[in-house]
């Protein structure tokens, strides 16, 4: 596994990362499936909030949202940054509840992943940090159905291009990764 995680991220990888397969421009909206299919996001942090009482977890949902649509909007190294950002929060958050650890320190450790990619190029701690939450949901939780929709969320963004072009361009592997994992939270 670690091998995988280090070549799918190595930096050759990670600039191919943002050359997504739905490049489409409609309504004015650049990448426009990846772009709206964040609103599943927005709409998870109202559910959160107001259905679950969860109005720490529904806030970071939105935030999930406004990093990844900034991202997708114009993906680049540079926009991915605060896409990832946005993901450390929750990560840091979920780790937390389940753990009892500092949301502090979790939310450092995994911010100075992302610096480090920043000046290493090397993604393999931000990957290892993903990887150890979604291991210590498993281990803590089962494999719950937010975990398995992750879990599936994360196989379609690896096949972006495949789903799209098996869907004859209607969507794409990423899209539905964002609808997956908006389901997930």
């Amino acid at each position: 596994i670690v091998y995988n995680v280090a070549y799918k991220f190595s930096p050759d990888k990670q600039v191919a990362y943002c050359n997504f397969a739905d490049k489409r421009f409609i309504c004015g909206i650049p990448y426009f499936g990846d772009v709206v299919s964040n609103g599943v996001f927005f709409l998870a942090g109202g559910v959160q909030w107001l259905y679950y009482n969860n109005p720490v977890f529904g806030v970071i949902c939105v935030l999930i949202g406004v990093g990844s649509t900034y991202f997708h909007l114009r993906p680049c190294m540079e926009t991915l940054y605060w896409d990832r950002f946005s993901m450390v929060i929750g990560m840091a958050y979920l780790i937390m509840i389940k753990s009892g650890l500092s949301f502090q320190e979790l939310l450092i450790s995994g911010v100075y992943t992302l610096d480090y990619n920043s000046n290493t190029k090397d993604l393999l701690p931000y990957a290892m940090y993903q990887l150890n939450m979604i291991l210590f949901w498993i281990l803590t939780s089962g494999f719950t159905i937010p975990v398995i929709f992750y879990i599936m969320a994360k196989v379609c963004e690896d096949y972006d291009k495949e789903i799209y072009l098996k869907t004859n361009c209607w969507i794409s592997g990423h899209t539905i990764k964002h609808v997956l994992a908006g389901f997930a939270m």
